[in-house]
């Protein structure tokens, strides 16, 4: 989240609940710690801050919630004044995570549950492995009846993806409404009977029917979805949805006065320049989880100059989130691309390994996974067109063939040598080391070493569909 579009946020929570009398409910579906420097530099303690000045009611817990681990996790819960919430996750770690929450609104009843995104395992701390994800659909089904005849409402706050969601929408009887999140594109309201279409337009959409329906509000905090639930004889009738763009608001004083709060004491630090990009670096998310880019080359080639030991590193996609201009560039752009604090590791594969690990880098490229490797120290070709597990067509390391005997030293982040991305075959190296070292430290000190920079593309990943 960004406290700067909270803000605005704020302001438009204001103005519904001066609507309705006070007669709302303002829920989040998690992963606040994603996407702004400021979330990453303080862990999510502004965002949490600013979402109880704005008096929200609950959060479905995400999957970036667990980014800086699990004690991280519950740090921010016990700083909320709201719950966080999550049906479909149990497990033997002590968290303090509700798996439902009853609400009292205007003299009604209402459930909230939530569903964490079912690949929580592979998208964050590995940390997370400890914990137990069930089926969102038996569970929440489960719920549902146990609470239906307590209540006139069921919400269910979700973090999978859409068509996760829908299968929801579709399956479970006794809901009202689902509130999704996680996955970006289509926003809008669908019914039931509609038709999953994910090219449909952003709509504002007015329904009468007992439920359920599903709304959706774009990413990053762009829009607020507004729902409104007409209750008669003890259940919904009508359902009538819009999304409201933040941009535009005027920001809510308070809050507004937090987030400049801990802007100032980033300020300084974040404008530091530590060195000049030639050419424009590109992050962009479409590219560096498709397609070899300048900016993925030099982060891999980073992490081999500061663990000369490596024959080979890597750099996930989805670990790379912003681009970097041409110009000077800063610590705050650094943070930017890296905001998840992974540590920097070594290990060694065998070369049958390592040709697992690239299999896994293109097995969802026409997805835009962000499994897909940015490389260094070898190049490898593949065709898309095959099926997913025989892509690969031909791998160099230093030059030479790859050697599937042979033993291959790594570098790449904590993320996915624990496992995540669909790593697992990094799990099974041997001569594991963590250097404590930040991705984030370790790029800025690279840059800072060159002082200009001016990576190129090099053809170290070819498809030879295209």
């Amino acid at each position: 989240m960004s406290d700067r579009l909270l803000a605005q946020v704020a302001t438009i929570v204001r103005q519904v609940r001066s609507e309705t009398g006070g007669n709302t409910l303002v829920l989040n579906s998690g992963d606040i710690l994603i996407g702004t420097v400021m979330s990453s530099a303080f862990r999510g303690v502004p965002d949490i801050e600013a979402m109880n000045l704005i008096g929200f009611d609950a959060l479905a817990l995400g999957n970036h919630e667990f980014d800086f681990g699990i004690d991280h996790m519950n740090m921010l819960e016990d700083l909320a004044d709201f719950p966080f919430i999550s049906t479909n996750l149990v497990g033997s770690y002590h968290l303090g995570v509700e798996p439902a929450v009853v609400k009292r609104v205007g003299g009604i009843s209402v459930a909230i549950l939530g569903v964490t995104n079912p690949n929580l395992y592979q998208v964050t701390s590995a940390e997370t492995r400890s914990l137990t994800l069930v089926d969102s659909v038996d569970i929440i089904q489960r719920a549902t009846d146990a609470v239906r005849d307590q209540v006139e409402v069921v919400i269910v706050v979700t973090h999978q993806t859409t068509s996760a969601d829908f299968e929801l929408l579709q399956s479970v009887e006794g809901i009202d409404l689902i509130v999704g999140g996680h996955t970006p594109g289509w926003n809008g309201m669908y019914l039931p009977s509609s038709s999953f279409d994910p090219s449909l337009p952003d709509g504002v959409a007015e329904v009468s029917t007992s439920g359920p329906v599903l709304v959706k509000a774009p990413s990053f905090t762009a829009a607020v979805s507004r729902v409104d639930l007409t209750i008669e004889g003890g259940e919904v009738v009508r359902h009538a949805a819009i999304n409201i763009p933040v941009q535009g608001f005027d920001p809510d004083p308070e809050v507004a006065a937090l987030a400049a709060d801990y802007e100032s004491r980033l300020s300084n630090r974040l404008s530091e320049v530590i060195g000049t990009a030639a050419v424009t670096l590109d992050g962009e998310r479409g590219k560096v989880r498709t397609v070899e880019t300048n900016l993925g080359n030099l982060i891999a080639d980073g992490l081999r100059a500061t663990f000369p030991q490596a024959d080979i590193g890597f750099a996930n996609g989805g670990g790379i989130r912003n681009t970097i201009a041409q110009g000077a560039i800063t610590l705050g752009n650094v943070l930017e691309v890296h905001p998840f604090g992974n540590t920097i590791v070594t290990f060694d594969l065998t070369g049958a390994q390592l040709l697992t690990a690239l299999e896994n880098s293109v097995s969802a490229v026409e997805d835009v996974s962000g499994r897909f490797l940015q490389v260094s120290g070898l190049t490898f070709s593949y065709d898309q067109s095959r099926e997913p597990g025989s892509r690969v067509v031909s791998v160099e390391v230093g030059g030479a063939p790859l050697d599937l005997g042979a033993s291959y030293t790594i570098v790449t982040n904590s993320f996915i040598a624990a496992g995540g991305d669909g790593y697992d075959v990094f799990t099974q190296g041997e001569n594991l080391f963590d250097s404590q070292k930040l991705d984030a430290d370790v790029l800025a000190d690279y840059i800072g070493s060159l002082e200009t920079v001016s990576p190129t593309i090099e053809r170290r990943i070819v498809n030879l569909a295209n």
